[in-house]
């Protein structure tokens, strides 16, 4: 793999972040195959807006794709790709259970986070 492109060389990092973004979902959500249509929308959208450049796309896109391949590997050794395996919550009706509401009687989103290792930003604003 080529190395990657310093962050400051690209014309739009919000471009670039959203694209990562779209590479990780693809490979850690069981529908994540129909990501790849949206890659290329995005790419089309990005074109046809201005966002970025024919000439510099490849520069965007290989910088999400190191991006995308960081957080995977994070991913890896956090509990995030395990979550799958768990048991989903089976909601209890009754007094100090959750229950889903009215109006969407969504399921729990994901009741495992406690499994997984957190990481947050040292000062305030930075990521």
């Amino acid at each position: 793999m080529k190395k990657s492109p310093s962050p400051t060389k690209l014309e739009s990092p919000e471009f670039t972040a959203i694209y990562a973004m779209l590479l990780v979902g693809e490979k850690v959500m069981p529908s994540g195959y129909l990501l790849k249509e949206k890659q290329k929308a995005w790419q089309d959208w990005g074109l046809k807006s201005r966002v970025v450049t024919k000439k510099n796309l490849e520069t965007h896109l290989d910088f999400a794709k190191a991006v995308s391949i960081q957080v995977l590997e994070l991913a890896k050794s956090d509990g995030y790709i395990q979550l799958t395996a768990l048991n989903r919550y089976t909601p209890t009706e009754g007094e100090g259970f959750w229950y889903p509401t009215p109006p969407a009687y969504m399921a729990a989103v994901e009741p495992e986070w406690r499994t997984i290792r957190t990481f947050f930003s040292g000062k305030s604003g930075r990521v």
